[in-house]
């Protein structure tokens, strides 16, 4: 046995109506936690895609489209934002995570 626990990734959600408010209080977090990684999901222009960027201090590590069968909150967080999260959670490269949901977003 390797003698570590189980232990859970620090994961704030960030909700929000309003796009400026979300992004001021991500990036307060991001220079305020512990190495932490920022998770972005958002709506493409067309209505019909998710748009997920990951950043941390660094910069943006990634950008990904995904296509979604219909642009529904529900939907979108059940098809990617909780996997992500996971995954991320799962690598053990950051100490915290900042999920910034999609605007409308429940944190339920």
């Amino acid at each position: 046995m390797s003698g570590q626990g189980n232990s859970a990734t620090p994961t704030v959600v960030i909700t929000s109506v309003e796009q400026s408010a979300a992004d001021t209080t991500a990036m307060s977090l991001l220079f305020d936690l512990p190495k932490p990684v920022v998770v972005t999901h958002s709506f493409g222009a067309d209505g019909t895609s998710l748009v997920r960027t990951v950043s941390d201090v660094t910069g943006l590590l990634d950008r990904t489209t995904i296509d979604l069968e219909h642009a529904c909150v529900p939907c979108a967080i059940r098809e990617d934002v909780l996997s992500t999260i996971a995954g991320i959670a799962s690598s053990g490269h950051w100490s915290s995570i900042i999920a910034r949901l999609p605007i409308g977003a429940e944190a339920t």
